[in-house]
Parts: C-alpha cells; sequence; structure tokens
C-alpha cells in the first residue's frame, strides 16, 4: 500500500492508513456504518420520509435534495 497523493507528509512516506476495524471486519460494522450515516443526516438537517423511513429530504434555497438510504 502506499499513502493517496496529496495526503503524505515528509518524514512519513512509509506510513499508511488504518482502516476503521469496525466497519470493514466485524458483522457490526453494518450497524455502526448505519449509525454514523443517520448522525451525519441529522447534523445536516435532513427529514426522514413518513411514507418511507429509509428515504430523507431537506429543502433549502427553493429547492429539495432526496436522498435514499
Amino acid at each position: 500500500m502506499k499513502q493517496l497523493e496529496g495526503f503524505t507528509e515528509l518524514g512519513f512516506k512509509d506510513h499508511v492508513c488504518k482502516l476503521v476495524h469496525t466497519i470493514y471486519r466485524t458483522m457490526q460494522g453494518a450497524h455502526d456504518w448505519y449509525k454514523t450515516l443517520m448522525a451525519t443526516y441529522n447534523k445536516l438537517r435532513y427529514t426522514t420520509s413518513r411514507a418511507n423511513p429509509c428515504v430523507r429530504y431537506k429543502s433549502e434555497n427553493g429547492g429539495y435534495t432526496i436522498m435514499d438510504t
């Protein structure tokens, strides 16, 4: 592995990033990812659809953004 272009630091070119274990190697990973995703949607002020809880939307500047999770 090698560091991505633009993310290298002087003196640390042989270091790489460590992947988050809970996302990639456990049965709990999907739950942790979903929890993080929902927290981000809430932080960005998306609203959950009452008709379908997998759909979130946001009204901003006269337009809508619709996300399907």
